[in-house]
């Protein structure tokens, strides 16, 4: 079992932004009488309580493990087993920033989702990772093909080149 949990200094520093707008909002109420100061501070208000959600502990975290991959984000947990998954790939979002996009096999159609954060590594690198942890996951439930009639041995040659020589089965001619 692996958990990844964000990083929560961005989420720290806007936590400081957002200290600072409400304290502006707060000043000019008191300051000008201004009416059009109540909905930018509520609207501040709100933001520092969701980001300071958002900064506790256990709040945020992505566990995978051998029965599928749980993602948990702002204190609601979405759980997808691997064979629902196709496949993860690193893309850029609407913002612009880079994200980690998931394939979900549906009945009738496909689902396109993505990771609500980065978790401290790279796209391209928790996408390569997350797909090497769902192909080990699925290539052990495959079973193994059946055992063939034949022998297969391999003579030694160069490295480029590979040679396969059929032999019968013992008893068998």
């Amino acid at each position: 079992m692996k958990i990844l949990r964000p990083q929560k200094e961005y989420t720290w520093i806007l936590i400081l932004f957002a200290l600072f707008f409400v304290s502006f909002g707060l000043w000019s109420l008191r300051q000008y009488n201004a009416v059009s100061a109540w909905p930018f501070t509520v609207a501040c208000v709100l933001l520092l309580l969701i980001l300071v959600l958002w900064a506790l502990p256990n709040s945020s975290y992505l566990q995978f493990n051998h029965e599928g991959l749980k993602i948990r984000h702002l204190f609601k947990t979405t759980h997808y087993q691997w064979e629902d998954i196709q496949k993860f790939w690193a893309d850029r979002r609407i913002t612009g920033q880079m994200g980690v996009y998931y394939l979900l096999n549906g009945n009738r159609l496909m689902q396109v989702r993505f990771l609500p954060d980065n978790y401290g590594m790279k796209p391209h690198e928790l996408a390569v990772l997350l797909n090497q942890w769902r192909e080990h996951i699925v290539d052990e439930w495959e079973e193994p093909p059946p055992p063939s009639r034949r022998k297969v041995a391999k003579k030694l040659m160069h490295p480029d080149e590979e040679e396969t020589v059929l032999l019968p089965v013992e008893g068998r001619v």
